[in-house]
């Protein structure tokens, strides 16, 4: 795995948004969702709190 997407992914693993992942490695944020929407990074939902 390149070093960018393992960055992204230890991120994401750590609870980051996408915004935020996006964020603070420089990528646009629909970059990453498409990334992830084709498998290539896993990322988990959050649940809203009520």
């Amino acid at each position: 795995m390149p070093p960018l997407r393992q960055r992204a992914q230890a991120l994401l693993d750590e609870g980051k948004s996408v915004p935020e992942v996006s964020r603070e490695i420089g990528v646009a944020g629909d970059t990453l969702r498409k990334v992830i929407g084709a498998g290539r990074l896993h990322a988990f939902r959050r649940q809203w709190e009520r």
